[in-house]
């Protein structure tokens, strides 16, 4: 917008002030005066630079101190310039008192929680404005959205599905007056992103990124979320238990009646769901600034460790995903009698063996009982519904046999417990020379850092970035641009996939000593529990190296690894062999690495490596050993 453009729009807005004041003089003589003084006693004490004013609105500053909301909808601010100027929407809220409007557009009905906040701070005589709508759709609302207690959801990531890979938070709304322990039917509040119908992964992945898409606060039923993270998607649920008073929870559910169906800026990095649920939070206790500790990233796992730390938590409870039940129950069972739930999964007739026959009957209703549950697994897994009789079939058979205990589920460490997303390595070791290396990764987590409230056997890992000094200079020597890793052990019922995908760059002495090759890799396969904590994995993999200097190596190369990973409290142990052919020459290399994390605390290491490149030539050998800190 130019400067005439930005001048024409203040001059109208002047006029239009004027006008409304002229009108408010009409119908509220003699109580013009009064919005002078409401408007004067305003600017006095320097209200609009309130942080509940600002919080309210939804303000924050940019670079250049100048204030702008994160709210896009016209319909949210009463000024034409309210979006950018906190006085002027401040003060058009006052006139807007003192207009005679329909109940459903009047500022009292609109905006509940700013009048209230506005009447507290100047006295507002009720009787002096224009009118007292009774707000009957807002009454009916509040009615629905009554509440006692609020609580913080967590469901845990979900690596298939861009949106949710550092995992998601959501408020639920709870009453203590009610026969719901679950909280089941309790109203929950999220924030996510507004993406059109047939919008593909890679096109929301970028507009995630570059805010191309608007947010939205959207209002549901826990169960509904239950559902859909527990359930469908398989992730365990934390749930939070925040301290706030009845008078703070009461003033964020008037705000939430204030910013139905408005639009938000939505960045996946920065200002996704758990950012725009910590404003809501700023709404409800005033002054503690929680969204100032994310200038550039806001992570999940990251904001509930910021709650905590400032006092918002008051207890805990975790919720396994069916994924998880069904896992236990498979454990509390021998091998014969998994086998024997897994043929009763697909016959019926396993019921008359004598395998079967012979079991107690306790044990008999806990195969009968996991056949049945594996099946409604596969239901929901595969998003079809099943006509099969079986599942029927078995739950009345289960009608024959006592109760079945359920297998106690141990509580994994809490997400806020984990080490902090930044990390600073600090290492030196021998590559043909002696070298020291800084590394220095943002953001988020590798399978060999400590992995207390992560999930096992997962990474992500953007911009990890390594410098080295060697032959006395600096150069870069490695860049995980991206990489993600998911190793999920199978059994017999279950065999989920296990893949990697990386954008990385790559220094090798290999490749000429000093020459970058970019270069993009995939694997897929399977991952085995061998013991308890520790996998190993077979991948097949297939990388592009996208450097010309290196034709003559081959541009696409095909292979595998056999990976092994033992992640315990005190350390990780990482074990790898790779082989990749060149397609289209005799070109190959393999490649044998291991790493050993000795645990500090949650939040520094030790680190030492061995690993031989490509060929495992004398100058393809390389010996490190470091420091690792989170920040």
């Amino acid at each position: 917008m130019t400067k005439k453009q930005r001048l024409f729009r203040y001059c109208i807005y002047i006029v239009v002030c004027c006008f409304l004041q002229f009108n408010s003089n009409a119908y509220a003589s003699p109580n013009n005066g009064y919005l002078t003084e409401l408007i004067t006693h305003a600017k006095k004490i320097n209200l609009s630079r309130q942080p509940a004013w600002l919080s309210l609105l939804h303000f924050n500053h940019n670079s250049n101190g100048r204030h702008f909301s994160y709210a896009t909808s016209p319909e949210f601010f009463t000024s034409p310039n309210g979006r950018h100027d906190p006085e002027q929407e401040l003060i058009a809220t006052l006139i807007s008192l003192f207009e005679e409007k329909k109940e459903q557009n009047a500022t009292i009905c609109k905006f509940p929680a700013r009048y209230q906040w506005l009447k507290q701070q100047l006295a507002i005589d009720e009787g002096k404005i224009a009118m007292h709508p009774v707000c009957q759709q807002y009454i009916t609302w509040r009615k629905q959205m009554a509440s006692t207690s609020i609580t913080l959801v967590f469901p845990s990531s979900y690596m298939n599905a861009p949106s949710s890979v550092f995992g998601h938070t959501l408020l639920r709304l709870d009453r203590s007056n009610t026969n719901d322990p679950s909280h089941l039917l309790s109203h929950s509040i999220s924030f996510a992103a507004k993406i059109p119908d047939g919008t593909s992964a890679w096109s929301y992945a970028i507009g995630g990124l570059n805010g191309s898409f608007p947010g939205r606060y959207q209002h549901a039923l826990y169960h509904q979320k239950i559902k859909e993270y527990g359930r469908i998607e398989n992730r365990d649920i934390w749930e939070y238990k925040l301290n706030l008073n009845q008078q703070e929870l009461n003033h964020l559910i008037q705000h939430l009646w204030e910013i139905r169906g408005v639009d938000f800026r939505y960045f996946f990095a920065k200002e996704n769901c758990s950012f725009r649920l910590l404003e809501l939070l700023e709404v409800a206790r005033t002054g503690q600034h929680l969204t100032d500790h994310f200038p550039i990233y806001a992570i999940p796992s990251d904001t509930i460790r910021l709650l905590t730390k400032n006092g918002f938590v008051s207890s805990v409870q975790y919720r396994p995903s069916a994924s998880t039940r069904l896992h236990a129950e498979i454990k509390d069972l021998n091998r014969a009698e998994q086998q024997l739930a897994l043929n009763l999964s697909h016959h019926r007739t396993t019921l008359s063996s004598q395998s079967f026959l012979k079991l107690t009957n306790e044990k008999k209703a806990k195969v009968i009982q996991l056949a049945y549950r594996y099946l409604k697994y596969k239901q929901i897994e595969s998003w079809k519904k099943v006509n099969s009789p079986l599942p029927y079939y078995l739950i009345q058979q289960l009608q024959h046999y006592p109760s079945v205990t359920e297998p106690t589920i141990p509580q994994p460490a809490r997400p806020d417990m984990g080490h902090k997303i930044g990390r600073l390595k600090l290492s030196s070791g021998y590559e043909n020379s002696s070298y020291a290396q800084l590394g220095l990764r943002p953001l988020y987590h590798n399978f060999t850092d400590n992995q207390t409230g992560y999930t096992p056997g997962s990474e992500i890992v953007f911009l990890n970035t390594e410098l080295r000094w060697q032959h006395k200079s600096i150069h870069l020597h490695h860049m995980d641009i991206l990489r993600m890793t998911s190793f999920r052990p199978g059994n017999s019922f279950l065999r989920p996939l296990s893949w990697r995908i990386a954008a990385e760059l790559v220094r090798s002495s290999f490749y000429s000593g000093y020459h970058l090759t970019p270069r993009i890799s995939g694997a897929a396969g399977y991952t085995y529990q061998i013991f308890p904590h520790a996998t190993i994995s077979i991948l097949p993999s297939i990388r592009v190296n996208l450097n010309p200097i290196h034709t003559e190596h081959g541009i696409v190369q095909i292979g595998g690894s056999t990976e092994y990973l033992l992640q315990k409290p005190w350390g990780t142990t990482y074990i790898l062999g790779a082989f990749h052919q060149a397609i289209g020459n005799q070109f190959h290399s393999y490649q044998v690495k291991f790493s050993q994390t000795l645990a500090i605390n949650k939040d520094q290491d030790f680190r030492i490596g061995v690993e031989c490149k490509e060929r495992c030539r004398r100058n393809n050998f390389d010996f490190n050993i470091g420091f690792a800190m989170f920040f």
